[in-house]
């Protein structure tokens, strides 16, 4: 994204709806560190990182939804 990143765009989200759940996906795994960092409370399976077979990551999703 050329003005935010994921991080920001999902903050922007944030102020919108409060109750919404988001996954990051991301071929980039040194973001994980940022991610923890700024969202500890959040669970690790919210930060997705590619490769991942469709397969995964709708098993993945569908867990989250649970």
């Amino acid at each position: 994204m050329r003005d935010m990143n994921g991080f920001e765009l999902y903050d922007e989200i944030r102020k919108i709806d409060n109750d919404i759940e988001v996954c990051f996906l991301t071929a980039a795994t040194e973001y994980y560190d940022k991610y923890n960092q700024r969202y500890s409370s959040k669970k690790k399976e919210f930060f997705i990182t590619k490769p991942v077979s469709l397969k995964d990551l709708a098993n993945t999703i569908n867990s989250i939804l649970s």
